[in-house]
């Protein structure tokens, strides 16, 4: 188990008693949950998927919450062993997708309270997204709280410094939804994740241009250098 800091800023409306920092526990297995289960709509539609993909997907969630280390009671990413420094730069940047994408399921889970995010592509094949017709961008992710409310995300993980353009084109991918049956969705925000050496991980979601509902810091504050 490892601390993260998560940092709330300028939410209005419904969420504007989120605000703040906090400190928030992270295990392993949280983040073994997030992998395994991202993308599915439920439990049972995990099972329906069969043996092999959820072979595929437990041996990700493996590798991606066995990647990090705790010290001091913080949780990070420790690029200097040697296990690390010894892979393949594709299996290095296989892991950090993956804790991209369970930090993204971790933050959307607590913070927006929505229990299950599903892949846009798979809300097109169904016929129940309205995209954007100026845009050929496409977001990640999109999930349903518990009142029903849609909220898009696009996840992004990067190592080393952090890159505004890339903050900025992960939010203009996830403002290309207008629409999910016919309802704009409550929020459209991009959360990207860095890995590095001198970082164990910062995750920082921020809204979409149009859509300024939103704004969620979620920062490690473990350093490692």
């Amino acid at each position: 188990m490892g601390r993260v800091r998560l940092s709330l800023h300028n939410f209005t409306g419904s969420y504007s008693h989120l605000q703040g920092t906090v400190d928030h526990q992270i295990t392993r297995w949280d983040i073994f949950r997030a992998v395994w289960t991202t993308g599915a709509l439920g439990y049972g539609d995990m099972f329906s998927y069969g043996w092999r993909l959820n072979a595929r997907r437990i041996g990700k969630a493996l590798d991606a919450s066995f990647a990090h280390q705790e010290a001091d009671g913080d949780l990070f990413l420790d690029t200097g062993q040697e296990d690390w420094l010894d892979a393949d730069v594709t299996d290095k940047g296989g892991t950090s997708y993956w804790i991209s994408i369970a930090m993204t399921k971790l933050v959307t889970e607590r913070v927006l309270n929505i229990p299950w995010l599903v892949y846009v592509s798979r809300l097109k094949r169904q016929g129940i997204l309205t995209m954007d017709p100026d845009s050929n961008l496409s977001p990640d992710f999109a999930g349903t709280d518990r009142s029903g409310n849609w909220h898009v995300v696009e996840a992004k993980g990067r190592s080393g410094n952090r890159s505004p353009s890339e903050m900025t084109h992960a939010k203009a991918q996830a403002a290309a939804v207008v629409t999910i049956n016919g309802v704009a969705p409550l929020t459209n925000s991009g959360c990207m994740t860095y890995v590095s050496r001198n970082r164990s991980w910062f995750c920082l979601t921020t809204p979409s241009p149009e859509r300024t509902k939103l704004r969620l810091q979620w920062i490690s504050v473990a350093r490692r250098w």
